[in-house]
């Protein structure tokens, strides 16, 4: 099983609050992009994936800069053990 985790920045919405509530629902749709793709282009069986989301809350930079904000809007992979469903 494959985790596929969506995370953000910690900027509030502005550009898209119409597609997007919150952070939380940004990360989703991040993770749930690369979930399509590795399903639809890659032929990754949709049983040996699924998604999480952490919006702004797992950062792994300070949001201080730009360089910082960057590393924090990501994907993270992560590999579960056989038998987890999570």
């Amino acid at each position: 099983m494959v985790r596929i985790e969506g995370h953000t920045d910690n900027d509030p919405i502005s550009r898209q609050k119409d597609k997007y509530k919150s952070n939380w629902e940004l990360s989703a749709a991040r993770a749930a992009a690369v979930l399509h793709y590795m399903v639809e282009e890659c032929g990754v069986s949709p049983a040996k994936v699924y998604i999480a989301a952490f919006g702004q809350y797992q950062p792994i930079a300070d949001n201080k800069s730009k360089t910082d904000k960057a590393k924090n809007r990501r994907v993270e992979f992560v590999i579960m053990p056989r038998g987890s469903g999570g």
